[in-house]
């Protein structure tokens, strides 16, 4: 296995990853410290939508645009889809 030293772990931020193969065409890396596997991606630990689209979702939202308006430019800009519930 080859060590990676430009990935770190997203839950511990140990740089001591390895990759762990690809599920669905996306590169998975597994942390030899935390013995956890992840993704390289710009979300949170345990979640699938980046932390741009979630700071733009709520700016919008607290900015006053209903939520069919919200779900209209998530999808525009960052090519998402999530539902009225999800926002």
């Amino acid at each position: 296995m080859i060590t990676n030293y430009s990935i770190m772990c997203k839950y511990c931020g140990s740089p001591n990853v390895v990759k762990f193969g690809t599920l669905e065409g996306i590169q998975r890396y597994w942390c030899k410290d935390c013995k956890r596997k992840f993704v390289n991606n710009d979300a949170l630990p345990k979640m699938k939508t980046p932390i741009t689209s979630i700071a733009d979702a709520l700016s919008c939202y607290y900015g006053g645009m209903p939520l069919d308006a919200i779900q209209r430019h998530l999808n525009q800009q960052h090519g998402i889809y999530l539902a009225e519930s999800a926002i």
